[in-house]
């Protein structure tokens, strides 16, 4: 991979992360179609502003991270190796870049 490539993936994945550390809800509606996401962000509002409680509504959530789940694992932009890696899970590794 060329260097400019590999700085640019390196860039990319950094500021997201630090993106999805600063904003929670990233990491919850990352993955999903454009109408799953806004239904799961809506709820998180309501029951941010107390509107509804979490747990009146914590099924429908559920349905709607299991959907949001569903999409990224069967996405045809998500390729064969991730696939395989999501069938036959290990523990977590964290990789530098420089691996």
């Amino acid at each position: 991979m060329p260097k400019s490539s590999f700085n640019e993936f390196r860039q990319q994945s950094t500021m997201s992360q630090r993106l999805g550390f600063l904003q929670p809800d990233f990491q919850e509606l990352a993955g999903a179609d454009p109408n799953t996401s806004k239904k799961i962000q809506r709820l998180k509002v309501c029951i941010r502003h107390k509107i509804v409680k979490e747990s009146d509504i914590k099924i429908v959530l559920d349905f709607l991270n299991g959907d949001r789940m569903a999409l990224f694992a069967t996405s045809e932009k998500t390729n064969e190796i991730s696939k395989l890696g999501f069938m036959l899970p290990s523990k977590e590794t964290v990789y530098s870049g420089e691996e």
